[in-house]
């Protein structure tokens, strides 16, 4: 009993209770919760920016491309990544291309050469509803069609004939934050975007 006295009062005379102690320890928790969501913010933002810098980048180089080819002819990603079409940043092997959020990025001369299609796969539900929706300008780059799935997509072979849901005409772009929330539902965070150009 004699022990645990004298070592309450060294601990006392130190200046610091266990109350005390606790109480740090508590705001550095508080502190360190708040840091860590200020940060994932920050990062959703960075990647959010980076993923539409980077598709920004993909369809003026492509364009730069069928200026001297006359046609978008032979296109896909292992003929992209070869002709430097695609940032560095984003190649992952000879075909395999990734943008900001991890999920993979494929294209493709659509149409007989007449145009091509991009696809974002492994979206987030809020960057699905971000890049939907961002005024993007494609449409003075031939944007025909923004089409949105909630389970992805594979490469389609041609222009859409006939509308259904998720899909959107140049002439509907940009759609709604509303619209995009819709079709943007993510149930296993693979939501893809598809961006048919002409």
């Amino acid at each position: 009993m004699l022990s645990l006295f004298k070592h309450n009062r060294l601990f006392s005379q130190s200046g610091r209770s266990t109350v005390e102690i606790l109480g740090v320890l508590s705001i550095v928790g508080v502190l360190s919760v708040a840091g860590i969501a200020g940060y994932t913010k920050v990062m959703e933002k960075i990647n959010l920016n980076t993923t539409l810098e980077q598709l920004s980048e993909i369809v003026n180089n492509i364009h730069q491309y069928k200026e001297s080819h006359h046609k978008y002819t032979s296109l896909d990603n292992k003929s992209a990544i070869g002709l430097s079409i695609i940032p560095p940043k984003m190649v992952h092997s000879y075909e395999v291309i990734k943008h900001a959020y991890g999920g993979e990025v494929k294209l493709r001369s659509v149409s007989r050469g007449k145009g091509f299609v991009i696809v974002y796969n492994g979206l987030p539900a809020n960057a699905c509803v971000q890049i939907a929706t961002a005024p993007l300008k494609f449409e003075e780059n031939g944007l025909q069609y923004l089409m949105i799935s909630p389970s992805g997509y594979d490469l389609p072979r041609d222009f859409p004939i006939a509308l259904d849901n998720g899909e959107f005409a140049h002439e509907e772009l940009p759609i709604t934050y509303q619209q995009a929330a819709t079709y943007c539902i993510c149930p296993t965070s693979t939501c893809g975007i598809v961006f048919f150009f002409q």
